[in-house]
């Protein structure tokens, strides 16, 4: 396996969404990549070159949301939408759905004594 997407949709009350679509497309609109959630709400891609890529991801009620600016790099690239399903087409940026960090837990704003 190679560089992908994968991750968990869940409806807002955290079940999971099975047969939810995730392409992934390239610079030129082209579909490079795809996968389907599980029962689980689980979804993974095949492989990609790493770069950056805009992931569709197309709900059983033919809804989508297009998220911009997913940086693939090595490994599975996380993507979990925990959210109603959209009643519009909608278009959020990656940064949406990136983990915020908790500088104190990581301690990042630690002093040396």
């Amino acid at each position: 396996t190679g560089p992908a997407v994968g991750g968990f949709i869940l409806d807002a009350r955290r079940h999971p969404i099975a047969d939810v679509q995730a392409f992934i497309y390239a610079v030129d609109s082209s579909i490079i990549a795809s996968g389907f959630t599980d029962a689980t709400g689980y979804f993974e891609t095949n492989a990609v070159l790493p770069g950056k890529y805009t992931v569709k991801v197309v709900y059983p009620s033919a809804k989508t949301i297009i998220i911009s600016g997913v940086v693939i790099k090595t490994g599975i690239t996380p993507l979990n939408i925990t959210a109603a399903e959209p009643t519009a087409d909608t278009s959020l940026p990656y940064t949406n759905f990136v983990p915020v960090v908790d500088k104190k837990k990581s301690g990042a704003d630690k002093k040396k004594k």
